[in-house]
């Protein structure tokens, strides 16, 4: 019977990672907004070349030294950002997913009774629209 055949798996970090890269991440956008500000408020001829857009890639070049290089899924600078730009997605839809869940609205159901009197159940539009 023939062996099968390995499959590649990406590498899992554990969530305090995945946190901890996402606060030095967004601590990192904000170094480089802050120090593209300063340099465009000095004058023309002591300015720096800094785009906050080409340094914004460079974010873990300097991380990328302590990872092992033989794992089977190689830790380079594109899985770090793919795997920031997860957590951070999965932040904001959980953040929204909770406060949709907190703004819960109480609502009156009438059900109705045995027999053959019923109240009668008034509709209103405005309960059926969703406030913008």
């Amino acid at each position: 019977m023939p062996a099968k055949p390995t499959e590649k798996k990406d590498n899992v970090f554990p969530k305090e990672l995945k946190d901890a890269l996402l606060n030095y991440s967004n601590a990192y956008d904000d170094y480089c907004l802050a120090e593209q500000e300063y340099n465009e408020t000095l004058p023309p001829s002591k300015r720096k070349s800094f785009k906050a857009s080409s340094q914004r890639l460079k974010m873990f070049d300097d991380m990328l030294v302590e990872f092992p290089r033989n794992l089977a899924t190689p830790v380079d600078a594109t899985f770090m950002r793919k795997m920031v730009r997860q957590e951070k997605s999965n932040r904001a839809r959980r953040e929204s997913r909770a406060k949709t869940c907190s703004e819960t609205k109480q609502v009156d159901v009438s059900v109705p009774q045995k027999g053959r009197d019923f109240s009668v159940t008034i509709f209103r539009r405005q309960d059926y629209e969703e406030n913008k």
